[in-house]
């Protein structure tokens, strides 16, 4: 797979274990490519609108600001919000997810974290390819 189809993850979590596990299971994939880490909510905020990865993996209690903030505040910013994985140790409000949203509890297996980015990444993609074909030739 080229790198420019690889699915871009941006992971945010505020224990760097975490961040570093993740990222050792993502890598095992080579469509996947992490694009960066967060440490904090406002971190992970600054980083999705600058990196505009294809998956956000959002713990659901960081400093600053909580996953399902971040993950507000993300798609306030317009179209082209991320898929969003919320990975975390306590089950996330149903009324937090948005439609394609995906939750894993931290104690999800490898294989399963990795089927679950892929397939968010392929969902943004497939939005996004219809997007484009929706917006009027200039």
């Amino acid at each position: 797979m080229d790198a420019a189809d690889a699915i871009r993850v941006l992971i945010a979590d505020d224990h760097d274990s975490i961040r570093s596990g993740l990222r050792a299971i993502l890598s095992v994939d080579p469509g996947i490519v992490v694009v960066g880490e967060a440490v904090d909510g406002p971190d992970a905020i600054a980083l999705a609108l600058r990196l505009r990865p294809d998956v956000v993996i959002l713990d659901n209690r960081m400093p600053g600001l909580d996953g399902v903030e971040v993950a507000r505040r993300i798609g306030a910013r317009g179209a082209g919000r991320p898929a969003i994985v919320y990975f975390s140790t306590e089950i996330v409000p149903g009324h937090a997810l948005q439609p394609g949203d995906r939750a894993l509890m931290k104690d999800a297996s490898a294989a399963d974290i990795v089927r679950t980015v892929v397939e968010a990444g392929r969902r943004i993609r497939r939005a996004q390819r219809a997007r484009s074909l929706d917006r009027p030739e200039n």
